[in-house]
């Protein structure tokens, strides 16, 4: 335990930014002029009752009241009342400072703890993401944070508790040394007690983490998959699952709230336990006297009760604790899975070449040995069946994975020597789970820019270009309507849009469409293929599409299955040579007239 509680005071001391040592050194005084005044009682009393005994009473302290007689002040009531006036004054003045170097530290620690997490977020890979528990991260970036800046603050109040511990302990031992010795092996003897509880504590402690963890993802995969488990009436069973995770926690956390309520009750017993029998074993055994003891009595009261404030606050701490072994363990996880982003060269863009690539996830293989160019500003479609490696391969071409066999080149530039952070600034990214923000339709589209002239112009002409002048037209708040979380308020089609919009927003060179315009209805699709038409030559476009209506006129097509490229050229260079695609073409064809058809005759219904 005493190697935990060093190793806990540096850890929070470099989260508090190295200002626990001036936090400790400000108690120490608080607790000095606290103990000065105390002893000033003594004298007091004695000099108001007229008695003999203030010098016996105060002990070995009354150093402080010969230093009046030494600078020829008289000892008298007026004269105490005043020093115990100035001393109680400074000591409130050191106290405000601090309240108020606390409050701040508790903020710096706070800001550490969450820019750390967020720092963690910004360098993983998007590999290093993939691989982790969506619910473990949100749990550990929201639930186990605010733990362990619960801890973080228990913990200040403990090394307050101990601080001003301390200083009373070597007031009182100045007092009376034997006394001292006595009450210090009663609270010794006490603190076995809180040992025990806090085992029991941070047993407990540790489950709560766990069972956070579960529930957040089980609470997560909920709301993602909402609609279809109230379609489906399966969120009642479902709903089991997330009782059980509130129940067991609400369990521990009431064996801990029994635990803590033990603690916080026996503080005082104890010490009233401990006193009387230390004052019963000096007077009888030792024949000692009261009179000598009442300074170093006062000071023992108040060491003892911030000994027992120490152990509560201690105990709650360990509750919150087991939080950092689970922000620590993310925050690793994200530094073994980093990505250097800010290093490298500034890019050029101009011919996207990839050479020999390959790419397994275990031991299945997503990307066999490819090698293809795109060159500037052209447009190129990646077709086949689901699991074929498009979307993989985009993602190598913008920069998400990083190639570990075979390389690609950025207009003759090893990406490996590109600053990446700077060449994904100029990418752009529809995919085809719209992606919505729970904000305005401006902030969705401009991502959260300032609103002035220009980017207002540039934000009309981005609506015009995604079809959504007849959207904005229906709401009286226009581009500062709300729409919802993930865009609830709004339909898919819609949400389509605005992600086309947004990219449009922006100043690329590089165009990913990951079935863009799987969400959209046939007129929005014709329109955003007419401007996939226009924009042609304007920028590179890397377009992945299910409906081949949409690529009749990019420059190349590359037919993939099982992660190689089977056949590639234009749509009528494929259309002639290639049996799959032709198969495609017809079926789709096929389809797509089977649907008109039941269109027709609904409309005659």
């Amino acid at each position: 335990m005493k190697k935990n509680k060093k190793r806990y005071f540096f850890y929070f001391n470099e989260l508090a930014s190295g200002k626990l040592y001036t936090y400790i050194f400000l108690n120490f005084f608080v607790g000095l002029m606290d103990g000065i005044g105390l002893t000033l009682f003594i004298p007091l009393i004695y000099i108001a009752t007229s008695t003999d005994s203030g010098e016996e009473s105060s002990g070995k302290m009354h150093y402080i009241t010969d230093a009046f007689t030494d600078l020829n002040i008289p000892l008298n009531i007026y004269t105490i009342l005043l020093l115990m006036i100035l001393v109680f004054v400074f000591k409130g003045a050191l106290s405000y400072l601090r309240s108020i170097y606390a409050t701040k530290t508790a903020q710096i620690t706070a800001r550490n703890i969450r820019f750390s997490l967020i720092k963690g977020l910004r360098i993983i890979s998007y590999e290093g993401f993939t691989a982790l528990d969506s619910g473990i991260v949100q749990n550990n970036m929201t639930a186990e944070a605010n733990r362990l800046i619960q801890a973080s603050s228990l913990y200040m109040s403990a090394v307050q508790n101990i601080a001003m511990l301390v200083i009373y302990l070597l007031m009182a031992i100045v007092s009376n040394w034997q006394f001292a010795v006595l009450v210090a092996i009663g609270g010794l003897i006490s603190n076995f007690l809180y040992k025990y509880l806090n085992t029991l504590t941070i047993n407990n402690a540790q489950k709560i983490s766990g069972i956070g963890r579960n529930f957040q993802a089980y609470l997560l995969q909920s709301l993602y998959n909402f609609k279809y488990l109230k379609a489906t009436n399966y969120y009642e069973a479902y709903n089991e699952k997330l009782k059980k995770e509130i129940t067991d926690s609400e369990n521990v956390q009431y064996k801990i709230g029994k635990i803590s309520a033990v603690s916080d009750n026996m503080r005082e017993p104890i010490i009233i336990i401990i006193i009387s029998m230390v004052l019963i074993f000096q007077l009888k055994v030792l024949n000692g006297d009261m009179s000598s003891m009442m300074a170093a009595l006062l000071l023992f009261y108040r060491s003892l009760g911030h000994l027992a404030n120490f152990q509560s606050f201690w105990n709650k701490f360990l509750t919150n604790i087991p939080a950092r072994d689970s922000v620590d363990q993310m925050l690793e996880s994200f530094h073994e899975n980093s990505e250097v982003i800010d290093k490298g060269v500034t890019p050029v863009f101009g011919d996207i070449s990839v050479k020999d690539l390959s790419l397994s996830y275990g031991s299945h293989q997503v990307l066999d040995h490819i090698s293809l160019t795109v060159q500037n500003r052209s447009s190129i479609a990646l077709i086949g069946e689901s699991g074929a490696g498009k979307t993989t391969l985009a993602n190598v071409i913008c920069g998400l994975i990083r190639p570990k066999e075979g390389k690609m080149f950025i207009n003759g530039t090893d990406i490996r020597e590109i600053n990446v952070g700077r060449y994904r600034q100029k990418v752009g990214y529809v995919t085809q789970e719209p992606v919505i923000f729970d904000d305005t339709l401006f902030n969705n589209i401009t991502f959260f820019e300032e609103k002035n002239e220009n980017s207002l112009a540039k934000f009309g002409k981005a609506v015009e270009m995604a079809s959504l002048g007849s959207f904005l037209s229906r709401y009286p708040e226009r581009e500062d309507v709300q729409l919802g979380n993930n865009g609830i308020l709004i339909s898919g089609g819609q949400k389509q849009r605005i992600s086309i919009a947004r990219e449009l927003y922006k100043d690329i060179d590089l165009m990913i469409l990951d079935e863009a315009t799987s969400a959209l209805d046939s007129e929005t699709e014709k329109f955003i293929k007419d401007q996939i038409d226009f924009f042609h030559g304007k920028f590179t476009m890397v377009i992945i599409a299910h409906r081949l209506s949409t690529i009749k006129n990019v420059d190349m097509i590359y037919l993939m299955e099982n992660g190689k490229i089977a056949a590639s050229g234009s749509y009528q260079e494929l259309y002639d040579k290639s049996e799959k695609f032709r198969s495609m073409v017809k079926l789709q064809n096929m389809t797509d007239h089977n649907s008109d058809s039941r269109l027709h005759n609904a409309d005659l219904g």
